[in-house]
């Protein structure tokens, strides 16, 4: 039994957009050092987000630099409630590259990297036994996470002679990521929104971020798109295919029933009506037109044809417009006495 001092007034939309605009303002984000900070609203359904557009390119770096891009793309845009993506970063990275220098020495990096792992990397040297267990004792360098002592070890030469790493390396910190994500064996990169469907439509940030879109497969990204657009696509193919297959076995009931082509496409002329019913129904109340809402305009068009197969039947039973006006008068007055 929920009390009373325990309902919720407000909706889940409306609480996330104050949740956010006070998480703001404290700045939370920065004052805990959070590199992400969203607002999660739970939602009915298989789609989960709105949007979501993966990016895949085997440039780690090409792309970080466009998911960070398309993100602040969408983030501007009016009407969406929250962003993220699924860039989770580890520790950096250092790239060695041996120089002219150091190719003239004869050092190679395979032998640079073995060299430096033996001496950085932990190892286990030895096993001992205590009163309950046996030990593994390993041994690691006091310097490891020490960079400056690091650029200045040094690597021996064939001569017998040492040079320092700095001298014969370059070096280049990247960005690596705590952990990947792979669909269908390819690594994917994922770009997440929810919109306030009041102000704006998935389809419709999708095409306002077209242009960045377009921008990001120039540089070599290749882009699939999943979350509502997904859906939307797969539920357009079968509503294609059920709504032709719909009509085409209304039109042979109809002339099954009636033996008429005529007949037939008179009733099937109110269909496009009843769409337009809808249209205007969506613009005076300030709706987006949304797949439910083609799902019900459907479902109405199946409404308005059984009406008009009602209406064709009694009006073929009378003769003339007399009979219509009586037939017509005289069931309302049984409609009247059952009432």
């Amino acid at each position: 039994m929920i009390k009373k001092e325990e309902k919720r007034t407000e909706k889940s939309k409306v609480i996330a957009k104050k949740l956010n605009k006070f998480l703001e303002e404290k700045k939370y984000k920065e004052k805990f050092n959070l590199s992400e900070l969203v607002i999660l609203e739970k939602k009915v359904g298989p789609v989960k987000s709105d949007i979501k557009i993966g990016l895949i390119s085997d440039d780690n770096q090409k792309i970080i630099k466009n998911v960070e891009l398309l993100t602040k793309k969408i983030e501007s845009i009016n009407g969406v409630v929250s962003t993220s993506n699924s860039l989770k970063f580890g520790i950096d990275e250092i790239k060695i590259k041996v120089n002219d220098y150091g190719q003239k020495l004869g050092l190679t990096e395979s032998f640079i990297g073995s060299y430096l792992s033996n001496l950085y990397l932990e190892k286990k040297k030895s096993v001992s036994f205590d009163e309950k267990e046996m030990l593994d004792i390993k041994i690691r360098s006091i310097n490891k996470d020490n960079y400056e002592n690091f650029k200045n070890v040094e690597i021996p030469l064939p001569n017998g002679q040492f040079v320092r790493l700095y001298e014969i390396a370059r070096f280049d910190i990247i960005r690596s990521f705590e952990q990947l994500v792979k669909d269908n064996t390819q690594k994917n990169f994922y770009v997440y929104a929810n919109v306030n469907s009041d102000i704006v439509t998935a389809s419709e940030v999708t095409n306002k971020i077209e242009d960045t879109l377009n921008k990001i497969e120039e540089n070599g990204v290749r882009l699939i798109f999943k979350g509502e657009a997904e859906k939307r696509k797969d539920l357009k193919n079968d509503m294609l295919y059920a709504t032709s297959l719909a009509l085409l076995l209304i039109m042979l009931a109809m002339l099954y029933l009636f033996n008429s082509f005529r007949d037939t496409f008179i009733l099937m002329s109110i269909i496009p009506f009843s769409i337009l019913g809808v249209l205007i129904g969506h613009k005076l109340m300030g709706l987006n037109l949304s797949m439910p809402s083609i799902i019900g305009a459907l479902g109405l068009a199946g409404v308005v044809i059984n009406d008009g197969i009602i209406m064709m039947t009694y009006l073929k039973k009378a003769k003339n417009i007399e009979q219509i006006f009586y037939r017509a008068s005289k069931d309302l007055d049984q409609l009247f006495l059952q009432q």
